[in-house]
C-alpha cells in the first residue's frame, strides 16, 4: 500500500477542518437556544448568567472557526489557506493585544472567551501541516 501524497493529506485536513468548522458552529448554535430557551422560561429568567457565561464561552471557542469559514466563503481562500490565515490571526491576537479591561462585565468575559477560543484553535491545530 502507498503513502498518501500531498494532495490526499491536504484533501483529509480540508474535511477536518471543514467538520470541526462545522461541530464548533453547531456547538456555538446549541449554547444560544439553551440561551434564548432559558431566558424565555418562567424559573431561569432571575439568574441569566450560567447560560450566558456558557454561551460567551462557546462563542469564543467557535469564533476562530467561523472566521476560517468566513475566509472560504467570501475571501474564496482554500481550507488550507483559510487556516494558515486564522492561525497567524489568532497567534497576533494574543501576542500583540493586551486583555482590555472594560466598565461592561460581559464585554470583558467575551474577550476572555475570544482569547481562550483562539488559544484552543492554535493548540488544536497545532502541526495540521507537517505532513504537506
Amino acid at each position: 500500500m502507498s503513502s498518501p501524497n500531498a494532495d490526499q493529506i491536504a484533501d483529509g485536513l480540508a474535511r477536518f477542518l471543514k467538520l470541526t468548522v462545522n461541530k464548533m458552529i453547531e456547538q456555538e448554535g446549541e449554547a444560544r437556544d439553551r440561551l434564548i430557551k432559558d431566558l424565555t422560561g418562567d424559573a431561569a429568567r432571575s439568574r441569566p448568567a450560567a447560560p450566558m457565561a456558557a454561551y460567551i464561552e462557546a462563542q469564543g471557542m467557535a469564533r476562530p472557526w467561523r472566521s476560517l469559514q468566513q475566509r472560504v466563503d467570501n475571501d474564496g481562500l482554500s481550507y488550507i489557506d483559510a487556516y494558515r490565515a486564522e492561525r497567524e490571526q489568532a497567534m497576533q491576537m494574543l501576542l500583540e493585544f493586551a486583555e482590555n479591561r472594560h466598565n461592561n462585565g460581559i464585554y470583558n468575559e467575551v474577550e476572555i472567551a475570544d482569547r481562550a477560543g483562539a488559544r484552543r484553535f492554535l493548540s488544536r491545530t497545532e502541526g495540521l501541516l507537517d505532513q504537506l
